[in-house]
């Protein structure tokens, strides 16, 4: 057997010697359900008219509370240009959109009800595109706000200031953006 077979299969087996039968583990209580915290980014298709795009919103939203989740933190961006063309089937044809409206809803959901979740927000026609990830405590507890990035919303005065210090060679109180680690090929 090849060494890196040899090492997955001591490996697999030291993980199921580690596994505690059901009949052993511990008990926990019948009505707690353990939760995560989850973030859900969709587009919204962008001929749905910007009056209507809160009530499909709310429809996410209610979903999530239907899986037995709760709403931590939520934003509608607004429409924007996508980045690229996406093609979606719309009516019986295909379509191609080069825009959306932008969305995210943080929540806490319990692990079991989120594939159920997704596939119901796959299924809604208003919605071109959704991802659902899984967040740390850390991130959770720090949103980020589009509308805030762009200059939209509250915090505009601290980048104009921002800018200001950097064009006078001010730059000591200018955060340095953390960088990527650099990939080795």
């Amino acid at each position: 057997m090849p060494k890196e077979n040899q090492e997955a299969a001591d490996f697999v087996r030291a993980e199921a010697d580690s596994v505690v039968p059901t009949a052993e583990a511990p008990e926990e209580a019948d009505d707690a359900v353990e939760t995560a915290f989850y973030e859900c980014a969709f587009h919204i298709l962008p001929t749905v008219a910007d009056a209507e795009a809160p009530s499909v919103f709310r429809k996410v939203k209610s979903l999530i509370a239907q899986a037995g989740g709760a709403v931590t933190e939520e934003e509608i961006a607004g429409q924007r240009d996508l980045a690229y063309e996406i093609v979606k089937q719309v009516g019986g044809t295909n379509r191609k959109f080069n825009a959306a409206h932008f969305c995210w809803v943080r929540c806490t959901l319990a692990p079991a009800a989120l594939p159920a979740l997704v596939e119901e927000i796959g299924r809604m026609p208003e919605v071109l595109r959704h991802l659902v990830i899984r967040l740390t405590r850390d991130e959770a507890r720090r949103p980020f706000f589009m509308r805030e990035a762009l200059g939209g919303g509250a915090g505009a005065e601290d980048d104009e200031a921002e800018e200001n210090d950097v064009a006078s060679g001010n730059t000591d109180v200018v955060e340095a953006l953390p960088t990527a680690p650099a990939m080795v090929g």
